[in-house]
């Protein structure tokens, strides 16, 4: 299943659970569901109607740490992502999760830090 130039139609953050859904349509009309589970983090830019996926990327969760680093850099003193040492500590804690970087043709773009992704469809 493949979610390259489907519309987000929707996306829920479920900090309870730690979910995050988001509700795509394709090409076809059909509804394809986009689910990280085991949430830690993300960060989103730009939502706005009739945003396009490009691409979902997977990586290790210490790449976050390389390819992220201002960021990370200027949301330490907020425990974001989490309360960490230093760089070698934060990549410690972050094993286990999956680094889902959300490209986008437009619209909606950012990344998820999660320990794994399903896609279904409705």
């Amino acid at each position: 299943m493949d979610v390259h130039d489907n519309k987000i139609l929707a996306y829920t953050v479920d900090f309870e659970n730690k979910e995050i859904t988001m509700k795509t349509i394709n090409i076809k009309h059909e509804i394809i569901f986009v689910k990280f589970k085991d949430v830690l983090v993300h960060y989103f830019e730009m939502a706005m109607p009739d945003s396009i996926i490009f691409d979902i990327d997977e990586y290790e969760g210490r790449k976050v740490v390389k390819e992220e680093r201002e960021l990370l850099k200027n949301t330490k003193a907020f425990c974001w992502p989490l309360a960490y040492e230093n760089e070698n500590d934060l990549i410690e804690k972050l094993e286990g999760y999956k680094y889902y970087i959300i490209n986008s043709s437009s619209g909606l773009t950012g990344w998820v830090l999660a320990k794994s992704i399903k896609l279904y469809k409705e």
